[in-house]
């Protein structure tokens, strides 16, 4: 039998890439577009996503001899895509290129890499929706392992839930299913409601949320943000964050 070559494949690092990874986003171009139902954003998981599970299936089919990805540039990083050097800097961000997007880890890498080392059997992990890329993470101090999973957790927006069948799910916010439930299912709390609302005190709310993190779009500077809500004075949170 013959064997196959795939002498091109790669997807751009655009929203819903999958839906189409032909297409090539250049907004100079007639044309260049995004996928079917894309945003348009920049999506370097999805990208990587799906540059690894291309891999995975077609290196395991005895038919298929090579396979080459497009597209890595000659031109080095990270001077290229400096557009001050090169017209074409800006294509770089949504196309097909991986110079410079592989140079991260996933979260979910890193919350199993943590789990494997506290000694839970990663059969019991659930991390299905945790799809976002890290770039840096930097512990300075000894820390337990659920310390560090709540720092993530802070960043990146999910949750940790025990399972019914003794495994534990990582859930991204935003990403469960939602639920509808009768009154039958739900217990009075007083003779005519369900619910209880509870006000947050003035003091306990927070008006102001520093960020200091390290920038790598402007040469690993270290950058800091102050986000603050008028006429308020209250609690304030500062947030320490490796990468940007």
């Amino acid at each position: 039998m013959k064997k196959i070559w795939f002498t091109e494949f790669g997807f751009p690092s655009i929203d819903k890439a999958l839906n189409q990874p032909n297409v090539f986003f250049d907004p100079k171009c007639t044309d260049g577009g995004s996928p079917k139902y894309s945003s348009a954003g920049t999506d370097f998981s999805v990208q990587r996503t799906a540059i690894k599970g291309f891999i995975e299936y077609w290196q395991t089919q005895e038919y298929i001899e090579e396979m080459f990805l497009w597209i890595w540039d000659a031109r080095p990083y990270p001077a290229w895509p400096h557009g001050n050097i090169w017209s074409d800097n800006h294509l770089w961000e949504k196309g097909h290129w991986v110079n410079g997007k592989f140079g991260s880890c996933s979260l979910a890498e890193i919350i199993l890499e943590l789990s494997a080392r506290s000694g839970i059997d990663l059969q019991k992990i659930d991390i299905f929706t945790i799809d976002e890329v890290v770039d840096g993470f930097i512990l300075n101090k000894i820390l337990s392992t659920i310390d560090v999973i709540n720092s993530l957790r802070i960043f990146y927006f999910f949750d940790m839930i025990a399972s019914e069948r003794e495994k534990i799910k990582f859930l991204k916010r935003g990403a469960g299913n939602l639920e509808h439930l009768s009154s039958e299912s739900l217990i009075k709390i007083s003779d005519n409601s369900y619910l209880k609302q509870t006000e947050i005190p003035e003091e306990n709310i927070i008006s102001k949320l520093s960020i200091n993190f390290i920038n790598r779009f402007n040469n690993y500077a270290h950058s800091y943000y102050l986000i603050a809500a008028r006429n308020r004075n209250n609690r304030r949170i500062n947030l320490k964050k490796c990468f940007y």
